[in-house]
């Protein structure tokens, strides 16, 4: 078992972040949950809708943040589960930390890319809401 963790640093209130997670975003005028993907369900939402992307169950509060369970699909067809936190940052923001567990060191390398590509993405979103508000 590989251990992947992955942390981003979003220019946002921890909050916002959690509410862009639980899809109140929306992508084209519709709303980003992806009820094609075999791991998304209702209460999981994709910020992009491919098969690279990670599925994340709404955030729920922990303490002064935020943490959600999340899928990474691998290669092969296998899926890493772990756990996303979002807690507010020292200086202004918060960080968004992906931890997961993976079978393998091939999986590992494709579930640490997916994860910091959604994390970016995550990131920018958080940016441009917060700018607008």
């Amino acid at each position: 078992m590989v251990r992947v963790e992955v942390r981003q640093h979003a220019i946002a209130d921890p909050a916002s972040v959690a509410l862009l997670l639980a899809g109140q975003l929306h992508q084209d005028g519709r709303a980003i949950h992806d009820v094609d993907d075999a791991a998304a369900t209702p209460d999981r939402v994709h910020l992009v809708t491919d098969a690279e992307t990670p599925v994340v169950s709404p955030p729920r509060r922990n303490g002064v943040g935020f943490k959600a369970e999340v899928v990474v699909a691998t290669p092969a067809g296998a899926r890493a589960t772990g756990e996303l936190t979002i807690e507010p940052a020292a200086d202004a923001g918060c960080d968004v930390t992906v931890r997961l567990d993976v079978a393998d060191a091939v999986g590992a390398k494709t579930a640490s890319r997916r994860v910091r590509r959604f994390l970016s993405e995550v990131a920018d979103r958080a940016r441009s809401r917060s700018y607008a508000a």
